[in-house]
């Protein structure tokens, strides 16, 4: 490894990781060409760090070392963004008698708080503006939830500012759109912006929002889907925009995964297939361990709703819990959202609620009161001094041996209750740690009656040999998903309109059976007549071209060029080259396979 790279590292406060970069010969020459899978194989565990580490890549790969720095010119690029506004309520009144420089503090007060949340959900800063922030998700490294991540830092963002010494509050408005982020200026002065019809509605929704409020554009509304809660506002006329906007309050978003908005449709072999496995589980006391693997939108969460409605009739407790790549804790959430379902907690109970829980638990002999201190521990409760002293004096081998044994307590004690069905989302995003619990209580539920089912994204499965060489031989299927067929589609489009919609063969044909993609076309329908893509669609798709390699970029790219279906042997002449590497593409599902041909 070139000190350059150590050097690289340490700009982005990533030195810690000079010697794995150096054991694998990582020089600068290809460090554009990582990937995450590449940076796993490494042994780069925090999904934090590692998401770090791609966006400081990106950053690199279009000619700077930091893409918002006033000191640094990269090409202009066009992207799908999500763009927030957040201005002060009421500033010029709150500091109108106050000194400069107390007024000065609070500023930088309420700076520090928002680009601390932006920074927590993966947002970057654009600007300061006077009293207010504006900032953006998706510019340099796209995630398919950056309008989730952009609404949940708005809602933290609100709790945030009233903690403050003195509190504040703000009006926030979100909206997305294409934007060129390009450098503006004169030879005079140059700086690093955005640019588009997303920032501007932005900005013009903000001005509508009052104090305490976040409002959101109607295409924002639309990729939320079941996790927005809010309140219609219906449509608004805005400064300097020609058409008038719906526009909408966000109040919260749903802490359930169980959100449908409409019936459910097709997946008949998978349902019955797991009804089949509940009640093999159930009558055996047997459990099992089923994974469900998809490409983003392929229906992966919904199936899982329907399956713990079939097994609710059975007569089955369910307990869920989610895997996030944002937030304070990344990756670790699930964790502790599981463990509190298993006590019988909503996933926001706090204080003395959670304290009076574990108490009951211990009281009935649900857990040992030695792992009262692990337990507390994984809830943040208060510990008794010297208790505190005797955990913070652990290994961390010894912390998860206490982790796993409240988990298996836990697990025992209510599957003599009844049968458990225990649902995790998004284990690709899960560290090595949190897999590693999870083995344990799939290792923990092969003489139970409880069927444990997670899902994943097919590029990024970490339930390897490894993995399952830790679960003592438990029962272990793997299920991928497919996409629906047409007449399931139409089913689909149906239950999303009663009346029905006019055209749907041809937006179901480009949906290509993906029904996260046929909803959003359904939905957008009207936004996108002149041929576009919706929104949350676009930051999918450029999600995907963001975590392959540059070469596989150029490749795509050339290949837009030749249409959607192509010949290698085009490609290649394109490329100029005498053969490409379709794989990277293939694996993330930009690309597929149609017989000698390629279909994009």
């Amino acid at each position: 490894m070139s000190d350059s790279v150590g050097s690289w590292l340490a700009d982005h406060e990533l030195a810690e990781y000079a010697p794995l970069f150096h054991d694998n010969k990582i020089d600068m020459s290809i460090l554009t060409e990582l990937t995450v899978e590449d940076l796993k194989d490494m042994g780069i565990a925090a999904v934090g760090d590692r998401r770090r580490i791609m966006r400081a890549i990106a950053a690199l790969d279009s000619g700077a070392s930091d893409p918002l720095s006033r000191a640094s010119h990269p090409v202009a690029a066009k992207r799908q963004v999500t763009v927030m506004f957040v201005d002060l309520s009421g500033f010029t009144k709150l500091t109108g008698g106050m000194d400069v420089e107390d007024a000065h503090d609070l500023l930088n007060a309420f700076f520090a708080a928002t680009d601390g949340i932006f920074e927590t959900f993966g947002g970057r800063i654009d600007k300061h503006i006077g009293d207010a922030v504006m900032a953006v998700f998706g510019v340099t490294a796209s995630n398919v939830n950056d309008t989730e991540r952009a609404a949940r830092a708005a809602l933290e963002i609100h709790t945030a500012l009233q903690s403050l010494e003195v509190p504040l509050a703000c009006h926030i408005g979100i909206a997305s759109g294409q934007v060129i982020a390009s450098a503006i200026g004169s030879e005079v002065h140059t700086e690093y912006t955005l640019v588009g019809d997303g920032v501007n509605l932005a900005a013009r929704i903000t001005d509508q929002a009052k104090g305490g409020e976040t409002l959101i554009s109607d295409n924002i509304h639309v990729a939320l889907g079941s996790l927005f809660l809010g309140d219609d506002m219906g449509e608004a006329r805005l400064a300097g925009i020609d058409q008038p906007q719906r526009l909408w309050r966000l109040r919260g978003i749903s802490s359930s995964l169980r959100t449908q908005r409409h019936r459910f449709v097709g997946r008949r072999r998978e349902l019955s297939m797991f009804r089949a496995v509940l009640e093999r589980c159930r009558d055996h006391k047997a459990g099992e361990v089923h994974v469900v693997l998809g490409e983003p939108g392929i229906g992966k969460s919904h199936l899982s709703e329907e399956i713990a409605a079939n097994a609710r009739e059975m007569g089955y407790a369910i307990h869920s819990a989610a895997v996030t790549d944002f937030g304070a804790r990344e990756g670790h959430s699930a964790v502790q959202v599981l463990l509190r379902s298993l006590l019988g907690l909503d996933a926001d109970a706090t204080g003395e609620i959670v304290q009076a829980a574990v108490e009951q638990a211990s009281n009935i002999g649900w857990i040992d009161p030695s792992n009262r201190v692990h337990i507390n521990a994984l809830l943040d409760l208060s510990q008794d001094a010297g208790v505190a002293e005797v955990y913070a004096n652990m290994d961390n081998a010894t912390r998860m041996r206490g982790c796993r044994a409240v988990f298996d307590e836990l697990i025992r004690a209510r599957s003599a209750v009844s049968p458990l069905l225990l649902q995790i989302e998004d284990i690709h995003w899960a560290a090595p740690d949190i897999l590693s619990t999870f083995a344990h209580i799939a290792s923990t539920i092969r003489t139970l009656p409880c069927l444990l089912m997670m899902t994943s994204r097919i590029d990024g499965d970490p339930l390897d040999l490894d993995w399952q060489s830790q679960t003592r031989g438990v029962h272990l299927t793997k299920i991928e998903l497919s996409g629906l067929s047409a007449a399931h589609a139409r089913d689909l489009a149906q239950a999303i309109f009663d009346s029905g919609v006019d055209n749907v063969d041809a937006l179901i044909e480009r949906a290509e059976g993906n029904p996260l993609f046929l909803e959003q076309l359904l939905r957008s329908r009207e936004a996108i007549a002149g041929g576009g893509l919706p929104g949350s669609i676009q930051a999918i798709v450029q999600s995907r071209l963001d975590s392959i390699a540059p070469e596989a970029r150029r490749a795509m790219q050339a290949a837009s060029v030749l249409g959607q279906r192509l010949s290698p042997e085009a490609l290649n002449f394109l490329l100029g080259e005498i053969t490409s590497d379709v794989q990277p593409m293939l694996r993330s599902g930009l690309m597929r396979e149609d017989g000698a041909d390629i279909v994009c």
